[in-house]
């Protein structure tokens, strides 16, 4: 278990379609989940 949070909680493929961003966490998008940096 980690002390912080990484990345969206919602499952790609399950909570939102796959190869697309999170509509619910718009945060995240273009985002690393580990580091929290911009990847686009």
């Amino acid at each position: 278990m980690v002390e912080e949070i990484i990345g969206c909680p919602h499952e790609e493929g399950i909570d939102y379609p796959q190869g697309d961003f999170c509509p619910e966490c718009t945060y995240w998008k273009g985002r690393d989940r580990f580091s929290g940096e911009m990847v686009h």
